[in-house]
């Protein structure tokens, strides 16, 4: 013998689980959102035929991983600085040091940060 029982589930809670799934659908969403920017960075990067725009790309891609991956961080920037002072690329040069000068100050390197910010 089965015994169903017949709950009633007020308007209110149905509403806020239903809330609360579409809440969680979207910070997935988001969550996953956050790798695209590297990825298409990397994928313009790849694409890019121009030195100067290869630079700026290096930056931005330096900036992507600023506070999360210092060795893949480190690596981008020292490619934007090569290639800004193979190519006598200024504008690159500027910004690459003035990014140097942040990622030493972020590793409280400070005397390597004024040097950087000299540059």
């Amino acid at each position: 013998m089965m015994i169903v029982l017949n709950i009633m589930i007020p308007n209110k809670i149905l509403y806020r689980i239903l809330f609360s799934f579409v809440l969680l659908f979207f910070a997935c969403f988001i969550l996953h959102a956050q790798n695209n920017p590297v990825d298409s960075l990397l994928s313009l990067l790849k694409n890019e035929k121009t030195d100067t725009g290869k630079v700026n790309y290096f930056n931005k891609l330096f900036l992507e991983y600023e506070y999360s991956d210092n060795v893949k961080a480190r690596y981008y920037i020292y490619k934007a600085l090569r290639l800004s002072e193979k190519i006598n690329y200024e504008k690159g040069l500027a910004t690459t040091y003035k990014y140097l000068g942040t990622f030493a100050e972020d590793t409280n390197n400070l005397q390597q940060a004024i040097i950087h910010f000299k540059q």
